[in-house]
């Protein structure tokens, strides 16, 4: 496997791991990351704490060369192993989220145009001709889709969130839940997109090996 540069900051990476770097790299010994099995290269002396620049895993890389490389996670095909495999799938997650996200926010917008037409007492538009005997835009139909804009709102945040999570291997449920709201027709970027990506990411997902290596 090639190693890589073992990344180190100069700043906490956050409050919580509150891990320090270095911003620069002299390769002198290689050590593999806990979670992902990743092997990189580090400095001498070792900080104690350090983060794997592929999954964002916090870890003690003196501990780490101490104990030896880990055995290597579960390779799932030829794509390489299970950080690679949930790449995609969790990519197209946010994809999908966020086309859902500014579908939403244009239909509150147009919502909210609508109702100032008709608090001033004017005529709604009509639909297209194709549509126009399917549905009927009505003042009871704009107030009723309303809540329901802001509630697809929510959904792609927590899809974009999931998937996020997904990408990192973090937080299995969460990404179980964005998988299965993309499944949910008319409150995302809708069949057409949504349903196979979601379907996708369920089937990764509910491979044993993918989640054992969630945290």
């Amino acid at each position: 496997m090639d190693s890589v540069p073992l990344c180190f900051k100069d700043e906490p990476l956050d409050p919580v791991a509150g891990a320090w770097a270095l911003h620069y790299i002299v390769a002198a010994m290689q050590i593999a990351c806990p979670r992902c099995g990743k092997i990189l290269e580090a400095p001498e002396p070792l900080p104690t704490l350090a983060q794997c620049p592929f999954c964002a895993n916090v870890f003690d890389a003196a501990e780490s060369a101490r104990s030896g490389p880990p055995p290597l996670p579960p390779v799932l095909s030829a794509a390489g192993t299970t950080i690679d495999v949930v790449r995609g799938p969790a990519v197209w997650l946010m994809i999908a989220g966020a086309i859902s996200l500014v579908f939403a926010i244009v239909d509150l917008a147009q919502n909210a145009r609508w109702l100032a037409l008709i608090q001033q007492g004017q005529k709604l538009p009509e639909l297209p001709e194709p549509f126009r005997d399917i549905v009927q835009i009505t003042p009871a139909v704009v107030v009723a889709s309303v809540p329901i804009n802001f509630v697809r709102i929510m959904i792609a945040a927590v899809i974009i969130y999931g998937a996020t999570r997904m990408r990192r291997l973090e937080s299995y449920g969460l990404a179980m839940t964005a998988s299965i709201l993309s499944l949910v027709p008319c409150l995302n970027c809708g069949c057409c997109l949504g349903m196979p990506i979601g379907i996708w990411a369920l089937v990764v997902l509910t491979r044993p090996e993918v989640r054992a290596s969630f945290r």
